[in-house]
């Protein structure tokens, strides 16, 4: 990981999409994997579905998230 002294974070932030798809009950953890920064974590929902949330003070944008996921169900976003 490679940190710049006074740099300032990418104005952009990470969004699960619909097409994620933990939603229709797939076991999917690649975007979480792929997150160098540890902002994707699984939480379990009614229905005992485990789905991704975003903490968005650790994401950066960078993307990792996106590169990982085999759907391309993840959007990087103005924020």
């Amino acid at each position: 990981m490679m940190e710049f002294i006074g740099a300032e974070p990418w104005n952009v932030k990470a969004v699960i999409t619909k097409f994620c798809v933990n939603y229709s009950g797939t076991i999917c953890q690649m975007c979480s994997s792929g997150c160098q920064y540890n902002a994707i974590k699984f939480r379990v929902h009614s229905g005992n579905m485990t789905l991704p949330e975003i903490d968005l003070d650790e994401c950066n944008g960078c993307g990792d998230c996106y590169r990982s996921c085999p759907k391309l169900a993840i959007d990087i976003k103005p924020h």
